[in-house]
């Protein structure tokens, strides 16, 4: 009997294991990262919080999630070409890597210093003086291209421009992908084109990237008369292409739409009264006497930079917001730099 007793003996169920604290789950806690706002600091506070939480950010993994997920990067601030202490103003927070790199920017030669030609992807594309060489720089990679630009392309054209691309599959900026320069030149009311290809680290002399080839795109009748070329292209809200003009202070939003005949032309998307918007700095000097002039857009369209008597503001179109970056009046033409902030190890 007792020993039947002691067979049939109860004991308490095991409990099962208590689970992990969700930041100590790496899976939950990567998905917490990747909603932290796509601000220049917030990635890197949380850096250094401790090792492990560094290790994760850092992962290329997490890197190429933290693109994905948010897709369009954040306007760090804007790069200049003008006399000016610093070549690099912050729009949001204070990246300290880019501000480093650009004080260390210089170049071989008697001018000893790179011009900016414009930003995109993540990368800037800088010039010498005469064109002869540029230069594709990856300010959070430190990453340096040179490229030589053929004598042939530049010898008797009458204006030079150039861009940097990458593949069509890459949204946001692509550190670590290949990329194209394209130069286009204008000789003899002609123009003409050629692409040098990171990926075979040569020139080629014609416009071949898929199927991409140089258009003549007509501008609405109103562009000089009306806005005395105070207007610049750029990505349109829709994506498509689009123009933003400034007339007094109104800002126009201009888009390229297909009617109901297949037709391309151009549509006045929407008016922003920049009056009303930057109505309290604006009012510190004569309001009458103050031009409004396009600086430069960044390259999704997604903020204006505008220079006025009183300094540099950039404006969100889309949410009607704008911010004061700089007082100073001497620099003229921006190029906006757009990138997920990788904080520094």
């Amino acid at each position: 009997m007792g020993s039947d007793a002691a067979m049939t003996q109860s004991y308490p169920p095991t409990s099962p294991a208590s689970p992990a604290p969700p930041l100590e789950d790496e899976n939950i806690l990567a998905e917490i990262l990747l909603r932290l706002p796509p601000h220049p600091t917030s990635l890197y506070r949380a850096s250094r919080v401790c090792k492990r939480w560094r290790q994760l950010i850092l992962d290329p993994e997490f890197l190429r999630g933290l693109r994905a997920f948010h897709r369009t990067p954040p306007v760090l601030g804007f790069f200049h070409n003008s006399p000016c202490p610093r070549r690099f103003v912050c729009a949001e927070g204070s990246p300290g890597r880019i501000l480093h790199a650009t004080a260390a920017l210089r170049r071989d030669g008697e001018d000893g210093m790179w011009w900016f030609v414009e930003c995109r992807h993540g990368r800037s594309l800088l010039r010498g003086r005469d064109w002869a060489d540029l230069l594709v720089w990856d300010p959070m990679t430190a990453e340096r291209r040179g490229i030589s630009v053929p004598y042939r392309v530049r010898a008797g054209t009458f204006d030079l421009n150039a861009a940097v691309l990458c593949p069509k599959t890459v949204r946001g900026d692509c550190h670590y992908s290949p990329f194209d320069v394209v130069v286009v030149c204008t000789r003899q009311a002609r123009a003409f084109a050629c692409v040098y290809s990171s990926a075979t680290g040569s020139c080629i002399l014609e416009f071949q990237l898929g199927n991409q080839r140089l258009a003549l795109v007509e501008l609405p009748s109103e562009t000089f008369s009306v806005y005395k070329r105070n207007i610049r292209v750029g990505r349109s809200e829709g994506g498509g292409l689009g123009l933003t003009a400034v007339k007094n202070f109104s800002m126009h939003l201009w888009v390229r739409e297909v009617d109901h005949l297949g037709t391309e032309k151009w549509v006045l998307g929407r008016e922003i009264d920049l009056y009303k918007l930057l109505a309290l700095p604006l009012t510190q000097t004569r309001v009458g006497s103050m031009p409004v002039w396009i600086s430069g857009i960044a390259e999704d369209g997604n903020a204006v930079f505008l220079r006025t008597m009183v300094g540099i503001f950039v404006v969100w179109p889309e949410i009607k917001k704008f911010k004061m970056l700089t007082n100073s009046v001497l620099i003229k033409t921006v190029y906006p730099y757009a990138s997920f902030y990788v904080p520094e190890v």
